[in-house]
């Protein structure tokens, strides 16, 4: 199969994945963040794409964290340029997360061999990818 239907193929299975439950998503990132000040780690830069929750209540998630004491680390939040209620671009809450940027998805990927490339991928001579800008 080619690479786009690779990906609209996990595209399509994206409902099927992550947790619902808001109490278990918080409790997840928690041991996550904590994971990461354990180990050292002083800032997290996250894309929340598609991984089950949006960026906006990710965003309210680390907030909530940050209001009870709870972050151990900044946080350098990407949403996608698409998502409806998403962070702005050059915002913060509190001291620790801020917004500086949105994902833009303008192709497809060199794993999948969808990214748009000016000469074709070696199996495929006259494939060049496909543009595919997001909205």
């Amino acid at each position: 199969p080619s690479g786009i239907l690779c990906e609209l193929a996990a595209e399509a299975m994206a409902p099927f994945l992550g947790e619902t439950d808001p109490a278990v998503k918080s409790r997840s990132l928690r041991q996550a963040i904590w994971q990461c000040a354990a180990a050292g780690i002083t800032s997290v830069q996250t894309n929340e794409i598609g991984e089950g929750w949006s960026a906006a209540e990710a965003w309210d998630m680390y907030a909530d964290m940050e209001t009870r004491g709870e972050l151990p680390c900044r946080i350098f939040l990407t949403p996608a340029s698409s998502e409806v209620g998403k962070p702005v671009a050059g915002s913060s809450r509190g001291h620790l997360i801020t917004c500086h940027r949105v994902k833009i998805f303008s192709d497809g990927s060199l794993g999948a061999e969808t990214a748009a490339l000016r000469e074709g991928y070696i199996r495929e001579e006259e494939e060049g990818g496909v543009a595919s800008p997001s909205d």
